[in-house]
């Protein structure tokens, strides 16, 4: 019968004979085998895992600071754009006040256009009908002897 008591874990660091530091792990325990009691050790060199580590870390820090700056930066053209979008904002909001009056003025044109359309004998008012109206009706404003014809 095998029995096994509870397994310890251990962190080290240890100088090789070449001068090298290492990381360990080690992993201790004790079993049972036929009533002898045995202890056993697994021990794992660490040292690229915990360098491969480290090295994700400077990296993640260096991502994090990376995202932070340009939160910053953009935070700060946000803040320029502000002012900016409001004036827009005020400025198209007057060109369409001043716009106001001129598209009634040509909707007026337009009206006068399919006036002229059925005074002079088109049935079928259409887009191309109005166009042609409205250029006879620029022309009659500009020869008033052009509305005798």
């Amino acid at each position: 019968m095998v029995k096994s008591d509870r397994v310890r874990h251990f962190l080290f660091k240890i100088l090789l004979s070449d001068r090298q530091v290492r990381d360990i792990e080690i992993y201790s325990g004790s079993i049972s085998i036929g009533g002898r009691e045995l202890g056993y050790s697994i021990v794992y060199d660490i040292t690229e895992r915990k360098q491969v580590d480290k090295a994700l870390q400077v990296l993640n820090e260096q991502l994090e600071q990376a995202v932070s700056d340009r939160t910053r930066w953009v935070e700060s053209r946000a803040e320029q754009l502000r002012p900016l979008a409001a004036e827009l904002i005020r400025i198209t909001e007057r060109a369409r006040q001043r716009a106001a009056p001129l598209l009634r003025e040509d909707l007026q044109q337009l009206m006068d256009s399919a006036r002229v359309c059925l005074q002079t004998g088109f049935r079928f008012i259409s887009i191309q009908c109005f166009r042609k109206a409205k250029n006879l009706y620029m022309l009659e404003k500009k020869s008033p002897s052009f509305s005798s014809v």
